[in-house]
């Protein structure tokens, strides 16, 4: 049974929507996007930096990469490892999508579980993605993108009602939790029937 995980490797490999979509995507909304805003179908997935979630085998990617869904990943923190993960993963990027999912896909591979110093192993991420210490530190101390966050989880909070990751929405249809990939591909091809 495959699981979709929010993680946003699809976004990666669907390079080619990905530079139309990004830029207006992160300038009205800050999240980044995959896809074509006007499409039919919207997933929207929230999810912390900490979740490890099994990758489903391209089947959101045929979607995604036919044009037939829009997927929009947002950062959901619900503790400050996971605060401080998208914090760094967005300061890195300065609003370039390829190092922004390049980071990102970075720090969902670690095992937070098993890390007994956060802060090592975000030094070390930082530094695969071209940063010495220093850089991350400042990057880490970026109150102006830490409010912002925060400000989007809460507005998830408050006006969607997501209070878990991963959580996603289907045209506003809420799935929380690991949801097999047949629930979201049985939703989906509802909607394109419609």
């Amino acid at each position: 049974m495959h699981r979709l995980r929010t993680y946003p490797t699809a976004a990666r490999r669907a390079r080619p929507l990905l530079a139309l979509v990004f830029a207006a995507a992160c300038v009205a909304a800050a999240t980044p996007a995959v896809a074509p805003p006007a499409l039919k179908i919207d997933l929207n997935a929230f999810d912390a930096m900490k979740k490890t979630i099994a990758l489903p085998n391209g089947e959101v990617l045929a979607y995604i990469d036919t044009g037939k869904i829009r997927y929009v990943f947002h950062e959901f923190p619900l503790d400050p490892v996971a605060a401080a993960s998208s914090v760094l993963s967005r300061c890195i990027a300065k609003g370039d999508s390829e190092k922004y999912f390049a980071v990102t896909d970075l720090l969902f591979r670690q095992q937070w579980a098993k890390v007994t110093k956060p802060r090592e192993t975000l030094n070390l991420v930082g530094k695969q993605a071209g940063l010495d210490e220093q850089q991350v530190g400042a990057c880490l101390q970026d109150e102006v993108l830490f409010k912002k966050i925060v400000a989007e989880r809460i507005f998830a909070t408050a006006k969607l009602g997501i209070n878990a990751t991963p959580t996603f929405l289907i045209n506003g249809d809420k799935i929380v939790g690991e949801t097999p990939f047949e629930e979201f591909d049985r939703r989906i091809k509802a909607l394109l029937k419609s």
